[in-house]
């Protein structure tokens, strides 16, 4: 290792790589270790030597330390499945193994923050716990917020008990950006055909036959069509409607009942409400609690509907019904929003989930709220903090940076890597290679490296 140095490298400058966190004393330890490990080369090093433990060159250091090391980092197992449903601030559901690191997603309190880091864990083993709310995923390990004499408490999700109360959001915090051009009757109509409609050709049909509880619905659907110019027909079964230029919109809803879905939450809470009003056309209602329940066979509506609530600064269960009978003996949601008080999400039941693959993220106010169970866990282990901590640990001399390498085709930017596996050990040095972004390890003979 010393004699391809010396042979590669006939001169080591170490200068001032960034403003960044200031070290003075890594330059005199270079200066020592290197003139040490490399006789016959000349060290220069700056009066000050900076190294960072920004994010973005620690996420680097996992593509450039051996294998061995990078299981060392990811023993900690604080993960969550790939499909762990979160919301970005658009509040579309976007799966966290897609998530990127610079997206913003809903965090904790329903506040909107940034993704700092990201990253893949392969398979691992789950819990599944069962909230009033829904359905929690995650590793045992992971990190979870639980409701102690009116004070948060943060527990591993192993150590949960059961009538443990999970910690929530009281609505979601969103910016009304858009003015919406519809009326809050098209609202009401669109959320009718959502719960109760289906397309035909270039029409959509409402249910409403005659003689039944609908047959209301039919004819409050038939004066809003009017009001809003729309051309419809009635039948004893359903009311035929043209929609005009909106048939899009309906589309964008879904044509039947597996694929329905809200398409919009960029909405007054007055045009909330009157969406909601639609999509309790198709509730059941509870005689004695008053309480309604939506069913539905769509796996996106239902979360979109607990949306909808939860802007509107209200809770709901969540169930599921596998084989429920009927027609076509489908499995359904169940959701019952409670409109007038706020319910404790506590723990039901604590099983083994699956093995899957699993993913970590670092969020910037260290909390992610999972819409499919209404929680809201523990922000992933600050990844920059536990990534130092461990390669400091492993590595008795280390330092990583931009540099520049000058080679025969000219000066070119890159990234460089400095560590030890042992003290007294060889100095391994990796780069990432200009012309292919790749990464190198003595695979071309530059003539001077400036750091």
């Amino acid at each position: 290792m010393i004699k391809q140095i010396i042979n590669y490298f006939k001169k080591i400058y170490l200068i001032s790589v960034s403003k960044m966190e200031q070290q003075p004393h890594i330059a005199s330890l270079f200066k020592n270790k290197l003139r040490t490990k490399f006789p016959g080369c000349l060290v220069e090093v700056s009066d000050q030597y900076y190294y960072t433990t920004t994010d973005d060159l620690l996420r680097k250091m996992l593509d450039i330390i051996p294998i061995k090391h990078q299981e060392y980092v990811a023993e900690r197992h604080d993960c969550l499945p790939y499909d762990t449903i979160l919301l970005n601030e658009d509040l579309d559901m976007i799966n966290i193994c897609d998530v990127k690191v610079g997206d913003f997603i809903v965090g904790k309190e329903g506040k909107i923050t940034k993704v700092l880091n990201k990253i893949s864990k392969d398979k691992l083993k789950t819990l599944k716990i069962k909230t009033r709310r829904g359905i929690l995923e995650c590793t045992p390990n992971h990190k979870v917020w639980i409701i102690v004499a009116g004070k948060e408490k943060e527990i591993f999700a192993k150590d949960l008990k059961i009538n443990h109360e999970l910690l929530s959001i009281k609505n979601i915090d969103y910016n009304l950006s858009v003015k919406q051009i519809k009326s809050k009757e098209f609202y009401e109509l669109l959320g009718y055909y959502i719960a109760d409609g289906w397309k035909m050709n270039n029409q959509i049909c409402i249910s409403g036959r005659d003689g039944h509880p609908k047959e209301k619905q039919k004819e409050r659907c038939k004066n809003i069509c009017n009001k809003l110019g729309y051309f419809n027909t009635i039948h004893y079964k359903h009311i035929y409607i043209n929609p005009k230029q909106d048939l899009n919109i309906f589309n964008d809803c879904g044509t039947n009942a597996h694929n329905k879905q809200v398409n919009n939450y960029y909405l007054s809470q007055k045009e909330i409400k009157s969406l909601l009003k639609g999509l309790q056309a198709d509730c059941s209602k509870a005689s004695k609690s008053k309480s309604i329940t939506y069913n539905t066979v769509s796996d996106k509506l239902i979360i979109d509907i607990r949306i909808l609530h939860k802007l509107l600064g209200e809770s709901m269960s969540l169930k599921f019904q596998e084989n429920c009978g009927g027609f076509t003996n489908s499995s359904i949601w169940r959701g019952t929003p409670y409109l007038h008080k706020e319910f404790k999400n506590k723990v039901l039941s604590i099983g083994k989930g699956r093995n899957v693959d699993c993913y970590d993220i670092t969020t910037k106010n260290k909390g992610i709220y999972l819409v499919q169970s209404d929680t809201v866990v523990h922000n992933c282990d600050d990844f920059a903090r536990e990534m130092w901590t461990v390669v400091r640990k492993l590595f008795p001399l280390l330092a990583f940076g931009y540099c520049h390498v000058i080679t025969p085709q000219g000066k070119h930017a890159a990234n460089f890597v400095f560590y030890q596996n042992k003290k007294n050990g060889p100095i391994n040095f990796y780069f990432v290679e200009p012309q292919t972004g790749k990464l190198s390890y003595f695979n071309w003979k530059p003539y001077i490296i400036i750091l």
